[in-house]
């Protein structure tokens, strides 16, 4: 079984030594310690009802989430660990007799930093980036309700689909070694329940 003292010995065994380094194997430490006297954590994530429509030849997505952030996540932005969330839509033609038709799976990719120098925090996503003074504004701008394109309407077949989107936090960009700390811990496995609804094009 994998504990802190097997990831100090990887370290040790790779001559990966220097203060950052040490800071995050601390971290993992003081992560492992508290999972073991803290209670089970409640993570609440839901996602309001979603929509979609045809806006200059794109199908376009709008849905408003609201996903309460971890102490756990908190304490790693502040060290300055990046986040990543990531939103996914998939569009299906349901099939009663076989499984279900994907036509369409888009997903977009956002990441959270947290700026000691500045004290400001940043969300990103691909060209976009924006900087904001709090945590909290970071989380309304992540959760928001935007026009969405997710795809080309002329590349999409008519007919009835069943449409589904989610957020969800993606634990395999953290650093390795924060990975193996995290892991099988519910306060790391954000997502929120998959939003269904019907569309017809």
């Amino acid at each position: 079984m994998l504990n802190i003292r097997s990831i100090q010995k990887i370290f040790w065994h790779k001559g990966v030594f220097g203060r950052s380094i040490k800071k995050l194997i601390i971290f993992i430490t003081l992560l492992c310690v508290s999972a073991v006297f803290a209670q089970e954590p409640v993570i609440e994530s839901m996602g309001k009802t979603p929509s979609s429509s045809i806006e200059d030849d794109f199908l376009v997505v709008k849905v408003q989430f609201d996903i309460t952030l971890p102490s756990a996540m908190e304490d790693a932005l502040q060290k300055g660990i990046p986040l990543y969330f990531i939103r996914e839509f998939s569009l299906s033609r349901v099939r009663w007799y076989w499984v279900d038709d994907v036509v369409l799976a888009s997903s977009q990719v956002w990441r959270l930093d947290y700026h000691a120098l500045t004290r400001q925090y940043r969300l990103t996503n691909g060209l976009f980036q924006q900087n904001l003074s709090t945590l909290a504004d970071a989380m309304r701008l992540l959760q928001k309700s935007y026009a969405w394109r997710v795809a080309d309407r002329h590349v999409l077949p008519k007919g009835n689909f069943e449409a589904k989107v989610r957020l969800r936090f993606d634990s395999t960009r953290l650093p390795t070694p924060l990975q193996l700390g995290v892991l099988n811990q519910k306060e790391w496995s954000l997502s929120s329940e998959w939003i269904r609804w019907s569309v017809s094009l």
